[in-house]
């Protein structure tokens, strides 16, 4: 019997930590690791994967964002600063960061 109790609490720690490590907030963090690190193509990978879930916010397309001036592809940049700029939490600063693009890109 404790044996059975074992395996099933294994499974389920197991399982619990697997889910987590799929969860889109676990890959927005290891985007965001990616990012600092100046791996930009990269994150903009992982954070496509987020928005492929519907699990999008001001926040995931800021980054995506900042990720697209970086590799300078500002159309796409201009594309997901607008998309931020709908969400209330983030739209002061997607509006200034676009605003900031445009002056030094021209």
């Amino acid at each position: 019997m404790k044996k059975i109790l074992q395996v099933l609490l294994f499974s389920f720690v197991f399982s619990s930590l697997l889910n987590a490590q799929n969860s889109p907030q676990f890959k927005f963090d290891e985007a965001n690791e990616i990012l600092e690190k100046g791996e930009y193509n990269n994150a903009l990978s992982v954070y496509r994967e987020i928005e492929e879930t519907d699990f999008v916010s001001g926040a995931l397309y800021l980054n995506m964002a900042i990720a697209a001036v970086q590799v300078d592809s500002l159309g796409l940049a201009k594309y997901y600063f607008k998309k931020a700029s709908i969400f209330d939490d983030v739209e002061p600063k997607a509006t200034k960061a676009w605003l900031l693009q445009e002056l030094f890109h021209c």
